[in-house]
């Protein structure tokens, strides 16, 4: 999958039912959210299409065999755009890694409170940041959270790969991730049998 969550059908279908299993035990209320790619493009992706669609326009005009029109105006824009959105991977994805994690961060404690996630009754709401744009997971928890469980259980939570277990893989990776981290959370701040509202909506957040 790349990296590229958001576009899972999968993911849309199976983030609430994990985030309704967890919150059955537990009184936190948990929401997903992911930041899609951003959609400006980088001086490597610009760089890359043009380098593609030149190479592609000159290789029509001096092939050993005629190419139709039609066949230009095809093949031209194509290579300008695969080569143009592999330069801006390639440039993502040699960001370094402590860069990457301080705007995912940044990005993740925005996004707690833009979605009111700390407004819950209890300060118990968590936040999940699924990062497409810095291929990240990021954890946000309230104070709530903060008092019952020990910060470093949490942060000891794999969401995917990398050496802290933060680099954005997979869909699967992610909610055992949530599934971990929902016993933590059911340990710590169990649920109530007579009280325990569902305050936030459990379908994933599409920031723009």
């Amino acid at each position: 999958m790349g990296g590229r969550v958001s576009l899972e059908p999968a993911f849309a279908l199976a983030v609430p039912g994990v985030i309704a299993e967890v919150e059955l035990h537990t009184s936190a209320e948990v929401v997903v959210a992911v930041q899609p790619p951003l959609s400006a493009p980088s001086w490597a992706g610009v760089l890359y299409g043009a380098a593609g669609g030149l190479t592609a326009l000159a290789a029509c005009l001096w092939a050993p065999f005629w190419v139709p029109e039609a066949g230009v105006a095809f093949v031209v824009p194509v290579s300008a755009a695969g080569l143009g959105m592999l330069g801006h991977w390639l440039s993502r994805r040699s960001r370094p890694a402590a860069g990457r994690s301080l705007r995912a961060s940044n990005r993740a404690r925005a996004a707690f409170v833009a979605e009111g996630i700390h407004r819950t009754r209890a300060r118990t709401g968590v936040l999940l940041l699924i990062d497409e744009e810095e291929s990240r997971v990021e954890l946000v928890v309230d104070t709530g959270v903060e008092g019952a469980l020990a910060m470093g259980r949490v942060a000891a939570v794999r969401f995917g790969g990398g050496g802290d277990g933060r680099e954005l893989t997979d869909l699967q990776a992610v909610l055992d991730g949530l599934r971990t981290l929902g016993g933590l959370l059911a340990d710590a701040l169990p649920a109530d049998d007579d009280d325990n509202p569902d305050e936030l909506d459990n379908a994933p957040r599409m920031l723009s």
